[in-house]
């Protein structure tokens, strides 16, 4: 009877490994850099995340071309920054609203 259980749980659980997986990551949207070894990437549900290894860049409100690369992204809705960043920088989410 125990051999029929195991076997029986086992035949299940096999099954069920060969599912699709359909709770994945969502989709990437946008990244670059922001720093030496510093990446970003904005996912679809405005998840931006923030990881490598150093100090990000500072930025300044202006000029144009020295703003953070989500300035004013109106799309992002939370931030993770991964451990192995040691500095945020300066202005990085300056113009980012709720």
């Amino acid at each position: 009877m125990k051999k029929r259980l195991l076997s029986l749980m086992m035949t299940v659980l096999m099954i069920f490994s060969l599912l699709p997986f359909s709770a994945s990551a969502a989709e990437i949207v946008d990244s670059g850099n922001c720093g030496a070894n510093v990446t970003w990437t904005l996912d679809e549900e405005g998840v931006l995340t923030i990881r490598g290894t150093g100090k990000m860049t500072d930025y300044n409100s202006y000029p144009e071309d020295a703003r953070s690369p989500f300035y004013y992204r109106s799309s992002v809705k939370s931030v993770v920054i991964e451990q192995g960043v040691t500095h945020i920088g300066s202005y990085v989410f300056f113009g980012c609203r709720e």
